[in-house]
């Protein structure tokens, strides 16, 4: 995405940047938490660059659901939820702030009461939709 953008003529928007730049705004220790291994490490490289950015220092933890993705995929949707919201349980206690790193865990979240985690958690789906709301 980020090669393309200046061959496009239209605006190319990266889903997760807004997510991220809240993150590093929102507090220091960010806790990164995905269902698939491949997600971590761009994920981290984005937050590292936007700390950079804003001048902060942060210090990551990340935490992958072993298990959740395959069952995603073979249509066992509530395994999958409460294996990532028992995960984000865990490393929302030794953190100020939780990124998920994948739009397809951020249904989790709207499933949970709101004071489980006692830590913002952010999304790409609604950080990239209020990027392109203006909201």
């Amino acid at each position: 995405m980020e090669a393309a953008r200046p061959f496009v003529s239209v605006p190319v928007y990266r889903i997760d940047v807004p997510m991220v730049a809240q993150a590093v705004a929102t507090g220091s220790r960010i806790g990164i938490l995905a269902t698939v291994e491949s997600t971590l490490e761009p994920t981290r490289r984005l937050i590292e660059r936007e700390a950079q950015h804003q001048g902060r220092t942060v210090e990551l933890t990340a935490s992958v659901c072993d298990g959740a993705f395959p069952a995603l995929r073979a249509g066992r949707l509530t395994e999958h939820d409460a294996m990532v919201a028992a995960e984000a349980q865990k490393l929302a206690a030794t953190v100020d702030v939780l990124v998920f790193a994948q739009a397809s865990m951020a249904r989790v979240i709207d499933a949970l009461p709101p004071e489980t985690l006692g830590v913002p958690v952010l999304t790409s789906p609604r950080s990239g939709v209020e990027q392109l709301t203006g909201s």
